[in-house]
């Protein structure tokens, strides 16, 4: 709705129970298949998104998918180094944008208001 009547493009994290009604794969399942699994669902032209890599991460979008899967570096407890996990374009436009956002945050705080 907001993207089709505003123009307005968003991505965010959410509880995941605030999807909306998709039902997303738990994260007892997610833990067991290891990291870089991804879950979605989509409907009227929102994805809500579930990846796990050292935990679970709910999104919401009506920007973007997870069509685009990019290979991302993480480091791994069990085997001492890192090792290359699946991640869907979703997370990389959230983790993109909050750069932005906290760098925003921190300006205004800093600037001194009259």
């Amino acid at each position: 709705m907001l993207h089709t009547n505003l123009g307005m493009r968003s991505v965010g994290t959410v509880r995941a129970n605030r999807t909306g009604g998709a039902t997303l794969m738990s994260d007892k399942e997610m833990v067991k298949q290891g990291s870089g699994v991804v879950d979605f669902r989509s409907s009227e032209g929102v994805i809500a998104v579930k990846w796990f890599d050292n935990k679970c991460v709910t999104l919401l979008s009506n920007a973007c998918g997870v069509e685009l899967l990019s290979s991302v570096k993480r480091f791994t407890k069990e085997a001492q180094q890192k090792v290359n996990v699946q991640c869907p374009s979703i997370v990389l436009a959230y983790n993109q944008a909050m750069g932005g956002t906290i760098s925003q945050i921190c300006l205004c705080t800093s600037t001194k208001r009259q």
